[in-house]
């Protein structure tokens, strides 16, 4: 049986070998699924929001 080759890109949340080729892009990350996609910019968002919370907090 005949290996394929790696496209050397992961899927940010599983880590699955996907392909380049792959629509699925946002933030210029690949995913394997729409709900990994969604986990991740749902993830980002959290943490930006944080972040603006932290900034914005005062001394």
């Amino acid at each position: 049986m005949a290996e394929q080759a790696s496209s050397g890109l992961y899927c940010e949340v599983c880590g699955i070998d996907v392909k380049q080729d792959n629509e699925l892009k946002r933030f210029g990350k690949f995913f394997c699924s729409k709900e990994h996609m969604e986990m991740y910019v749902n993830a980002k968002q959290r943490e930006l929001g944080a972040r603006e919370r932290r900034r914005f907090r005062g001394c």
